[in-house]
This record gives C-alpha cells, structure tokens and sequence, in this order.
C-alpha cells in the first residue's frame, strides 16, 4: 500500500512540475512577444481611444466629474495653473501684481493667444465668465454643482482694457490665486449656452485656448484634435 501511495505521490509530483515548466515557457515567450511588439522608436502623431464612463458635458461651468474634468483640461485653461509641485504658473494671465492690502489683483493678459475658432483671446472674455459664474449662483441651478466658493470673496472685478483685468477681494485670500485655474470660457460659447435650452437646439460650439481642439461631439464620444496655434 504504501509502495502504490509513494508512486502516486510521484506522479502527481511530475505532473505539477510539468505544467508549471510550460507555464513558465509560456510566460517567458509572451514576455518575448511583448518585447519585439514594444521594440522601435517612439512616433510623432496617432491616435489615442480612451473609454470613459463620463456623461461627456463640455461644458466646464457645468462638469464635476473628475474623468470630464482630464478632458476638459486639454481644451479650456484658467488664468493660471499648477505644476507637479503645487505651484502656481502663469496660463491665459502672463503676469499678476497684488496690491498692499492683499485685496487687488491686478492681472496682465498673455497677447497671443487665440481661441480655437480664430478669435483673440481679451478680458472681455473673463469678465463674460465671470458674469456667468455670478448668475449661475444666484440661480442656484441644481447641474452647477461645485457652487463656485471661489466667487463668494470677490467684491467686483473689471476689464481695464483688453489684456488687463482687476479683481477686488471683500478679504485678504493666501489661496485666492490657486482657486482662479478655473476654465475661463469664451463670449461665442457663453452667448450659444445660454440660447440652448433643450437637446433639440443647436449645442454651442465646444472652444478653448488649450493645446486640443474638438473636432465632433455625440452624446457618447467626443473626437479632439492637435491645436497647431497653441501658444504654450
């Protein structure tokens, strides 16, 4: 009996050692294959399919979804952004200055950018976000989720002149400037959003600043597309 156990043993022993050994093989051979498919210079250009279970709003007023808010960072840009580091940087504003009271921001708009459509980019396209944002919380709508804390602190902002834009605290705020990368929109987009009030209108038109552009929008896919003009 115990002869007959110690060979059954035995063999169940080479049969694990068999299959581990091909499964090793296996392995090692898929490895190789990924190899000689990974192999080669990197190319210029191509196309990227990425799924997503985002609703595909393009419109950033209206986004709080962390997934819509990757795409949306190809397109739009605030008047600054933070690096890898938790910086601030300077994006759609080229320069700022803060004046003794801690309460005025004096901000200089960059000169050479244009929107996706061809238009210059000016104040007056802050100032129209701005005014926005302002009636979105006044209408407290319940799509405008993220309520805009930000705007609860400014006491009045102003277009100076093309590329100049002042805004005026109630209080002095360490952390006001890290809250103004949010998307500044255009007056073209604005104006569209505001007229499309169902699904069966005409949904404006999706224009940023950023370094993509929206080539075509359907409720379930959205195709963008190099930004040869971007400025950065």
């Amino acid at each position: 009996m115990k002869k007959k156990l110690t060979v059954v043993l035995m063999l169940i022993l080479i049969f694990f050692n068999t299959a581990c050994s091909n499964t090793s093989l296996n392995t090692i051979e898929q490895k190789e294959s990924v190899k000689q498919e990974n192999s080669g210079p990197p190319k210029s250009g191509g196309t990227i399919n990425l799924a997503t279970m985002s609703t595909f709003d393009l419109d950033p007023l209206k986004t709080n979804d962390d997934e819509t808010k990757a795409i949306l960072s190809l397109i739009y840009e605030g008047l600054v952004k933070i690096d890898g580091q938790g910086m601030i940087q300077p994006a759609l504003a080229e320069s700022w200055e803060i004046d003794d009271t801690g309460r005025t921001y004096t901000i200089k708009l960059r000169t050479d950018v244009k929107w996706h459509n061809g238009d210059s980019f000016t104040s007056a396209d802050v100032k129209t976000t701005f005014d926005r944002i302002r009636e979105l919380k006044k209408l407290r709508l319940k799509d405008y989720e993220s309520g805009f804390p930000e705007f609860d602190n400014i006491q009045n902002y102003e277009a100076l002149d093309e590329h100049t834009f002042t805004i005026s605290l109630f209080k002095p705020d360490a952390d006001f400037l890290y809250q103004m990368n949010r998307e500044i929109l255009s007056m073209s987009f604005i104006e569209a959003s505001k007229t499309s009030k169902t699904t069966e209108q005409t949904t404006p038109e999706f224009i940023g600043t950023g370094p993509f552009k929206v080539v075509s929008k359907t409720r379930d896919t959205v195709s963008l597309k190099r930004n040869d003009e971007y400025f950065g």
